[in-house]
């Protein structure tokens, strides 16, 4: 879970490579897996959530965050 004291949290990969269909990563209801491209805002206290199948080896996900609030 991502609690912060901004009124929303943009969040974007600096890459993503997982295994399609089997490694999944949600952001709060967004399910990303493969080589999707994140560019998200969101609520201050969303989950993200990974699960993978463990099979194999991708290169993986770097995610970056920071505030975004209605006055930006």
């Amino acid at each position: 879970m991502i609690e912060s004291h901004c009124e929303n949290v943009r969040i974007w990969s600096k890459f993503f490579e997982t295994e399609k269909n089997y490694d999944i990563l949600w952001i709060g209801d967004k399910r990303y897996s493969g080589n999707d491209k994140i560019n998200q805002t969101m609520t201050n206290n969303s989950t993200i959530r990974f699960k993978s199948d463990g099979s194999k080896n991708k290169k993986g996900f770097k995610l970056i965050w920071n505030c975004e609030n209605k006055n930006n």
